[in-house]
């Protein structure tokens, strides 16, 4: 009997330690699905990205920049994603949502990835040089973070880029950043 208890005892720990890691995905969900913007879900579904579009974006940008990611989704393997929404902006990548007229970006749910990717369009082209500035150095701030965390998932960071075409600025840091690159021009 006693067997039993110290074997369930130790499968119940063992759950509870693999289950560890993965609390901030939870966090992250009701984060995400507190804002007033579209509800998201941290499941990684391909539905998830039509339905996970800030609510600043308009119906014909659904189809635009959310379509271009959802399509990195779908032709790249990534961890389970969530979407950024227009009210976190701020805190995750340092950018100004005044100075943002649409985008569509996707960062690791858990925080145990280095994985993420976006494409914005910024009010003008001033705006867009702020854009790219914030997240060159949101990169450099989660290489410095992974670079102990996770060291086999720095190759990610060799390719990665932050691109300007006009008012449009994409990037990406993930396990394609080519494929990246292209389906987010």
């Amino acid at each position: 009997m006693k067997k039993k208890i110290i074997t369930v005892l130790a499968v119940a720990m063992a759950c509870a330690a693999l289950t560890g890691c993965g609390g901030n995905t939870s966090s992250t969900t009701s984060n995400t699905s507190n804002s007033t913007s579209s509800a998201a879900t941290a499941s990684g579904s391909d539905s998830s990205a039509a339905n996970s579009t800030a609510s600043t974006q308009s119906a014909t940008s659904e189809s635009g920049l959310a379509a271009k990611t959802a399509a990195l989704k779908e032709a790249v393997k990534f961890p389970e994603m969530v979407s950024v929404k227009a009210d976190t902006l701020k805190e995750r990548f340092g950018i100004e949502e005044s100075d943002v007229s649409d985008f569509s970006a996707y960062v690791c749910g858990s925080g145990a990835m280095p994985d993420e990717f976006g494409v914005f369009t910024a009010k003008d082209t001033d705006a867009a040089k702020r854009i790219k500035d914030a997240l060159n150095k949101r990169v450099e701030q989660q290489r410095k973070t992974f670079q102990d965390y996770t060291p086999n998932e720095m190759y990610k960071f060799d390719d990665y880029f932050v691109e300007v075409n006009g008012t449009s600025v994409s990037y990406a840091i993930c396990a394609d950043n080519e494929k990246a690159k292209e389906l987010l021009k």
